[in-house]
């Protein structure tokens, strides 16, 4: 659904300042050869990033999930995507519209869409269709608030990045955001994995359980060390923000190092923080009301998506219930929990309840903007706080047997990557989604927050025991930080 008139010219407008345009903003009459994006969806299914700008191949999806190469990227096509993305439009522009062709193909692709800033796919600025064009015509658009996210394309997708030493990405999982990074140097943060063991052993100290509750004892049987800083441990933390695309290595926490013996392992977790939401989410309630008393006729557009998704319908937390799942925004245990509801006041009760123990508010108002599709019904909000955007955790050495990293939510693609194994464990947990295979200065990169500033619930991972041999890996956990500065 396009935006109102009137708002798609407040966006473009807002996109004018810094956009190369002229005074009065980014109108872009047909001679000078602008358009606005095609409203046909195109699907980014390849690219080859090899020392040089990306050649991709773009295919517009068809109607029964086919498609057809959508043509040039030649000239002054661009390819705009969300961030972390792997889906976009295909949009002709000129030198003086890129700013108001991104914030069009924004405003197009998400309801949210208001101020964006717009990087290459790999997380380089692009500040001009000049720009564009030389880091191969594919642009990320980052709304207002997120940090970038690595596009997992598809499973399997392999991505080459220059740095000290050449990185190689290799997408383990779409949802969650997966990705296997190996290092030509044979250690991805840079110190050599059997010094920095050597480092950690008169630190390593048994692991922390206290705030884990009742009924959750021996939920983690390793062993733990937090390295002292070193240079060595700068530079680990350097290589991380160059990975990660940060502002600033302040982001990087100090690396952990974690010991698994055999039989030992970590059950399924989150690395993001977790608190309660309600008060967000009776402020979010009481905004919707709001603005449907100040514009009755957005009860209309909430009609022909959802009608139970109005705040006054006795099942609304059964509709966002019911979305919140079809968007892969919860994990099994509360979809599963909160789907045994027998009523529309059960649905409400149970929905009361996660929201005291999960942060599941800023995924209701995602769920609810997904369906609506009206920017006038996305309440304006700040930035997440201060939270675990990634986590990069390194293997240590190989010789053990078992010990995978098990993410629970994943689903295991029909041709799975070599880097994804299956192995048998007592431990229930590892016998669900996705399996990654530990190797000596190999990395696994996944994202604990959303593309869209909101936690990832599909994030849940275990450390599957070993069956024999000890297991030494590396946390290197991301911070948020500070948004990244507007662009455009």
């Amino acid at each position: 659904m396009a935006p109102p008139a009137a708002l798609l010219a407040a966006l473009l407008a807002l996109a004018a300042e810094g956009a190369g345009c002229p005074p009065g903003g980014c109108d872009c009459p047909a001679p000078r050869g602008c358009t606005y994006p095609t409203e046909d969806p195109v699907e980014f299914v390849g690219e080859e990033l090899r020392g040089g700008p990306g050649r991709g191949l773009l295919r517009r999806r068809a109607a029964g999930g086919g498609g057809e190469p959508a043509g040039a990227r030649a000239g002054s096509s661009v390819f705009f995507l969300l961030n972390g993305a792997a889906q976009g439009l295909l949009a002709r522009t000129g030198a003086g519209c890129f700013g108001s062709a991104a914030v069009a193909a924004a405003a197009r692709l998400s309801p949210r869409a208001a101020r964006v800033r717009a990087v290459s796919p790999m997380g380089r600025r692009v500040d001009g269709l000049a720009s564009a064009r030389a880091q191969g015509g594919f642009v990320h658009l980052l709304i207002l608030g997120e940090r970038f996210h690595w596009s997992p394309v598809r499973p399997g997708f392999v991505r080459r990045l220059h740095s000290e030493d050449l990185l190689e990405m290799v997408t383990l999982s779409v949802a969650p955001p997966v990705f296997l990074v190996r290092s030509s140097s044979g250690s991805v943060i840079g110190w050599d994995t059997q010094d920095l063991i050597q480092v950690a052993q008169p630190h390593l100290r048994d692991s922390p359980e206290k705030h884990y509750g009742k009924g959750m004892e021996r939920h983690r049987t390793s062993q733990t060390a937090m390295i002292p800083n070193s240079g060595r441990s700068f530079r680990a933390q350097k290589l991380t923000q160059s990975l990660a695309r940060l502002g600033s290595v302040s982001q990087v926490e100090g690396l952990q190092v974690v010991k698994y013996r055999r039989d030992e392992h970590y059950k399924k977790h989150q690395d993001f923080f977790v608190k309660g939401e309600e008060v967000e989410f009776d402020q979010w309630v009481e905004w919707l009301e709001q603005r449907l008393r100040e514009n009755a006729t957005l009860k209309d557009a909430i009609a022909s998506a959802d009608s139970r998704l109005h705040p006054a319908s006795p099942s609304f937390s059964r509709a966002l219930y019911e979305h919140l799942k079809a968007g892969r925004m919860l994990n099994e245990q509360d979809s599963a929990w909160v789907g045994d509801a027998v009523s529309d006041e059960d649905y409400k009760s149970r929905f009361r309840h996660v929201l005291k123990v999960a942060p599941l508010a800023r995924l209701a108002k995602r769920a609810f903007a997904s369906a609506v599709r009206t920017p006038e019904l996305v309440m304006p909000e700040p930035p997440l706080g201060q939270n675990r955007l990634a986590t990069l955790f390194v293997y240590l050495n190989s010789e053990f047997e078992g010990g995978a990293t098990g993410f629970v939510s994943a689903r295991m693609p029909p041709d799975p990557p070599p880097e994804l194994v299956w192995s048998t464990y007592a431990l229930p947990e590892c016998q669900s989604g996705i399996q990654v295979r530990p190797k000596a200065g190999d990395a696994v990169l996944f994202y604990n927050l959303r593309a869209d500033d909101a936690v990832e619930p599909l994030s849940q991972h275990v450390a599957c025991p070993p069956h024999s041999g000890v297991k030494y890996g590396a946390n290197v956990w991301i911070q948020t930080g500070e948004p990244s500065r507007l662009e455009l």
